[in-house]
């Protein structure tokens, strides 16, 4: 029984081993035979980043069955690209993945190869596009210098390039500009990436114009440091349409820029200045600018006339006028009737109310008169019936015959005034020339100081002494003037010796003249003694205190250069009849209307 069972292994194992030899010449193990991309289409990216679907690849066999475990390898031969987690085998039963492949830095084709042991590579191409817009390279100086208001040439242009300096078409480009000026507000770079801005005018403030681009989180600016243009102009800077008491300085200095068309200030320039209406002064007739291109004028005095002042600026052949206001609160109005006067004598009586206009500056109460009839309460005959408010004062002139050539020269004076409270002051006056003298005195350059002299009698001086009492021993040869501010004008002007306890007025009775006026004897050519003199009368302090003395408000600054004199003849123009060249319309002791109250007071003169 064992021999049949050894027996029965032996067959059997000769039968397993003529089946084994029958298997292995029949089914040898598969082979790889060829490596293939699983999925067809064109592989695209962008540089410096991961591709988002990676390529896969199957191994087959010669049947064309997917091998699993086979050894292969996977390497970057194109672009720069990197390969991370890399398979070394390949997937069993599923395209395998060449691992995590990041494009190389410069637009255009990457490549990879697959290799299997025997087998050609596989080449695997993927496109690189370019990336975001991570930068704005200038290709144009980035600072430059310009003037204001130029237009830059050559125009600023840029390229626009993602985060590896590879240019990107079509990138849409924002432009900002600061400090001014023009540009286009939109731009599209081109297919190499370029921008060009075309045309950029710069601001027109001296300083910095900047224009930016901006290109998603890309920017790059141009600077342009402007300097002036060409000087066009001269500006006010500070100091204009100042206000200031005649004869003296305005409060603040004048200050100009030689400037180019925008205003801006260009160093290095000059000006010269001068005084050309007003009759004012200048401390200097010329000034240079500052480093900041300001030119602070010469201290300017403004004239001694309530009229226009102005001021000549010039640099080169650019020139400007700078103007100022005399102040004053007193106006007088001069009103003429009777012949026509010629426009030039007419200009003489405005002259005369614009000077003592600079000279009282303090406004007086308004007064309301109610069918005032001038002609009959001032003797002048074709003057009106008055129904207003006289702001200061109303002044009637005209040009009359009155007694010939070489007699009564002019007849001036107040006649209607305001009441007790307010000082008496005048409210309306008159004053009459002679026609047959008015030639003589122009041609001898007298006529202007003539209608001064006048107006300041209508005003008060000499005319409105006794009612103020002012003035003592009238008639007699020892009368003066006592008015303190009067008095100190005099010793201002020279005459502590003489004025120190009153002020010496005409004693020469002549009717019209006498206790009206300076002494000649003492003053000779001051304004408001009793004669005419050649070579020009000041209108001193003196008569300038007297109309202080009087109650109103004076400029002592106004006042003419005058010196009392010491001795010497007179250069009076003597008075060729017995009345003297004017006559100074009287008020007689105060002559008052029969009610006053709160009215004008009405003082009647006495028949010529």
């Amino acid at each position: 029984m064992l021999l049949k069972f050894i027996r029965y292994l032996s067959m059997l194992t000769l039968a397993s081993a003529v089946v084994a030899g029958c298997h292995g010449d029949n089914t040898s193990p598969p082979k790889p035979a060829s490596i293939a991309v699983s999925a067809a289409g064109a592989l695209t990216g962008t540089v410096g980043v991961p591709l988002a679907a990676p390529p896969t690849f199957v191994v087959n066999d010669e049947s064309g069955h997917p091998m699993g475990g086979v050894s292969v390898s996977v390497a970057v031969v194109a672009g720069n690209g990197t390969l991370a987690g890399v398979p070394t085998t390949t997937t069993s039963g599923a395209p395998t993945s060449v691992g995590v492949w990041t494009l190389g830095p410069k637009v255009g084709d990457n490549q990879i190869t697959v290799t299997v042991g025997g087998l050609p590579a596989l080449t695997i191409t993927a496109a690189a596009s370019a990336g975001a817009a991570a930068k704005i390279v200038a290709a144009t100086p980035s600072t430059i210098s310009a003037r204001v208001g130029d237009a830059i040439t050559p125009a600023p242009s840029a390229r626009v390039t993602d985060a590896f300096d590879n240019p990107i078409a079509a990138a849409n480009v924002v432009v900002t500009l600061t400090g001014g000026g023009s540009a286009p507000a939109a731009l599209v770079s081109d297919a190499n990436g370029n921008v060009n801005v075309g045309s950029w005018t710069v601001g027109t403030t001296v300083g910095q114009s900047v224009l930016t681009l901006i290109a998603g989180a890309a920017t790059t600016s141009f600077i342009a440091n402007l300097s002036p243009g060409d000087p066009t102009q001269i500006l006010v800077a500070q100091g204009a349409a100042q206000r200031s008491r005649a004869g003296i300085a305005l409060p603040a200095p004048v200050v100009v820029r030689v400037a180019d068309r925008f205003g801006n200030a260009v160093s290095g320039q000059s000006v010269t200045v001068a005084v050309t209406a007003g009759g004012g002064s200048i401390g200097a007739s010329g000034a240079t600018s500052a480093a900041d291109g300001s030119i602070t004028l010469p201290s300017w005095t403004l004239g001694k006339s309530a009229v226009p002042q102005t001021l000549h600026v010039a640099s080169g052949a650019l020139s400007t006028d700078v103007a100022a206001t005399v102040q004053t609160d007193y106006h007088i109005d001069v009103r003429f009737f009777g012949p026509d006067m010629t426009d030039a004598q007419k200009a003489l009586f405005t002259n005369a109310a614009a000077r003592l206009s600079a000279i009282v500056v303090g406004d007086v109460p308004d007064v309301a008169l109610t069918n005032v009839d001038v002609a009959s309460v001032c003797g002048m005959p074709g003057t009106p019936i008055l129904n207003e408010t006289v702001d200061d004062i109303v002044i009637y002139a005209s040009v009359q015959n009155i007694d010939g050539v070489g007699k009564i020269l002019a007849q001036a004076g107040p006649c209607v005034f305001r009441n007790a409270s307010s000082g008496y002051l005048t409210a309306v006056g008159v004053m009459e020339f002679d026609g047959a003298d008015l030639q003589s005195l122009d041609t001898r350059g007298m006529l202007q100081d003539v209608i001064t002299h006048e107006m300041l009698h209508v005003l008060g001086v000499g005319t409105l002494w006794s009612i103020k009492s002012l003035v003592q021993a009238e008639g007699t040869p020892t009368v003066a003037y006592y008015g303190l501010n009067g008095r100190q004008g005099c010793m201002d002007d020279g005459g502590t010796a003489i004025c120190g306890t009153s002020v010496p007025v005409e004693n020469n009775g002549v009717r019209g003249t006498a206790d009206a006026h300076w002494r000649e004897s003492t003053f000779q050519s001051e304004l408001m003694t009793g004669y005419v003199n050649a070579g020009g009368m000041p209108l001193s302090t003196i008569t300038i205190g007297s109309l202080g003395d009087i109650g109103y408000v004076v400029n002592p600054f106004a006042a003419d250069p005058y010196r009392v004199p010491v001795g010497g003849a007179s250069s009076s123009v003597a008075p060729s009849g017995a009345d003297g060249w004017e006559k100074v319309l009287p008020v007689p002791g105060l002559l008052l209307a029969p009610s006053v109250g709160g009215a004008p007071v009405l003082l009647r003169r006495e028949p010529r």
